[in-house]
């Protein structure tokens, strides 16, 4: 036993000595971190460095695994991380994640989490099909939002239908037809994503914990959100900027996930189980039929390459697995 306290001690008294060695290493990082943040003209959330003791407690918390206010900050150094590093981190802490959960470990520093976001939609994407487009120019982004926008299911024209008491609003259901919409147009899969916003939103006496987008590379090299609730398609940026408008918390988080992710709260994919739920009113079924009855987009177009593969193969891929 003495020697289990002799080793506790000395753990301590080194581990100490270490961070004091490290706190300029420390307060650098914060300072390239602020300054990353300052530069984009946004607000920001900054961390003062913890004190010498808290610094000990936190480290030797860290020894015996049980520091949650270390995993909590998962994603402040993953903001600071560039490329390669910063997606292959990004992708383990939000790929695999409940949205919900993991808004309530990182919300106190929201401002540094949705800016690792926006970074990480900033690292180039390798244009790596033969057939399909890798981007979209500001008059194809516009016929895919207006055939969301007028769809014959997902069109907000007919949500009383699918939701008659007004619980769902079902942007998940316009996202998906704009996923869809997309693929059949012949874009690239890896040039499509979702960008979510968890927090505590309000509009009007509506209250609500999310909102979803899909989002499109665009031929200027940014994101663009095919979102009918905006009026046109709008950058990432914006999307942002423009959802902080409806953040009475204060502390709304910015994900991006693969386009197939279908909720916040899992990262299953879209599955027969998932989009046939008693709640959605046949939603997806009827969603899935109009493509499958319409035989192509809905824009009345394929964005092509000059080898471009014919309609049918697109539409297959799309929504063959449903």
């Amino acid at each position: 036993m003495k020697t289990i306290i002799s080793l506790l001690i000395f753990l301590f008294i080194t581990s100490c000595s270490y961070l004091v060695t490290q706190e300029s290493n420390v307060e650098y990082k914060t300072q390239v971190t602020v300054k990353y943040i300052e530069a984009l003209n946004l607000p920001h959330s900054t961390r003062k460095p913890a004190s010498l003791t808290g610094r000990c407690k936190n480290f030797i918390r860290g020894i015996l695994g049980s520091s949650k206010e270390a995993r909590g900050h998962d994603l402040y150094e993953v903001a600071m991380k560039e490329g390669e590093e910063l997606a292959d981190g990004y992708d383990e802490i939000v790929g695999k994640k409940d949205m919900f959960g993991l808004w309530r470990e990182v919300k106190g520093e929201a401002d540094v989490v949705n800016q690792a976001t926006l970074k990480y939609l900033d690292i180039p994407v390798d244009d790596n099909h033969a057939k399909r487009v890798a981007s979209l120019e500001d008059a194809q982004r516009r016929k895919v939002y207006r055939a969301v926008d007028n769809h014959p299911v997902a069109s907000q024209c007919h949500l009383r239908r699918y939701d008659p008491q007004g619980n769902m609003g079902f942007c998940f259901g316009r996202a998906m037809t704009a996923h869809l919409e997309l693929l059949n147009s012949g874009v690239q899969k890896d040039k499509i994503r979702k960008l979510w916003a968890v927090g505590s939103f309000q509009t009007g006496s509506s209250n609500w914990r999310y909102h979803v987008t899909t989002i499109v590379k665009g031929s200027d090299g940014q994101w663009w959100a095919i979102d009918p609730i905006f009026g046109n398609p709008i950058s990432a940026k914006d999307w942002l900027k423009r959802m902080k408008g409806y953040d009475v918390g204060g502390d709304m988080a910015l994900f991006t996930t693969e386009a197939k992710r279908f909720g916040p709260s899992s990262p299953a994919k879209y599955s027969n189980r998932e989009l046939k739920h008693f709640e959605y009113n046949n939603y997806f079924e009827d969603l899935l039929k109009s493509y499958r009855d319409h035989d192509g987009p809905f824009n009345g177009e394929v964005f092509t390459k000059p080898d471009v593969a014919w309609v049918g193969e697109l539409f297959k891929d799309a929504i063959a697995k449903f």
